[in-house]
């Protein structure tokens, strides 16, 4: 499984900053398993979205409630390894794809639904 960190909209960005500034606390974007074939959002993996936590303490060796929720983080040059409380978690819809499902998508060009068509064909055959 290959996961990939999304890029986010100018508007996620700014709370992200403000959020960080403000509660000296991470904002985390939500990474997505990234392994496909040409056939999908290079961004957000045809969910349509990309995700952002918004993190009120932290960091901890073990999760420390049972009502909270936490995700793990492995560490940077800012934010120590840990678990770490989510406070809010916010969807924003993808600057890439802009939430239009993969038929539809820009990323595939003619040629490559030309060859899809194909295969689709040859299989059909063989049945």
């Amino acid at each position: 499984m290959t996961l990939k960190t999304p890029y986010l909209p100018n508007e996620a960005e700014n709370i992200a900053r403000a959020w960080m500034r403000e509660h000296k606390q991470p904002a985390f974007v939500v990474a997505v398993n990234h392994d496909y074939g040409g056939m999908t959002c290079p961004n957000c993996n045809d969910i349509g979205g990309v995700y952002l936590k918004l993190c009120s303490a932290g960091p901890y060796q073990t999760p420390r409630s049972h009502t909270a929720v936490f995700t793990w983080f492995d560490g940077n040059e800012t934010y120590r390894k840990g678990w770490y409380i989510v406070k809010e978690m916010m969807t924003f819809t993808c600057p890439e794809c802009k939430g239009i499902p993969r038929e539809r998508g820009p990323w595939i060009s003619g040629s490559r639904v030309e060859e899809l068509k194909a295969a689709e064909g040859r299989l059909a055959r063989r049945r």
